[in-house]
């Protein structure tokens, strides 16, 4: 799972809404939107976007990349 799919998975499973979450991080929704599907965004911009996250949000995307790299370096 790259970060794309751990940013995807956490709006799925806790129900965000890109509007509610850019409003939070003080960007566009678009700008949420064109990264959701496949075009490249800043880091600071992706820090904004975490960051913006609810508490429980942010915390499985981050488990979701740590444990993605932990079955990496595993293999």
């Amino acid at each position: 799972m790259n970060t794309r799919e751990a940013l995807e998975q956490s709006f799925q499973v806790f129900d965000l809404k890109a509007s509610e979450v850019a409003d939070r991080a003080g960007i566009s929704p678009e700008i949420i939107s064109r990264f959701r599907h496949g075009k490249g965004i800043t880091v600071d911009t992706l820090d904004k976007i975490i960051q913006a996250l609810p508490s429980q949000a942010k915390a499985y995307f981050c488990s979701a990349l740590i444990l993605q790299n932990e079955t990496k370096n595993a293999a």
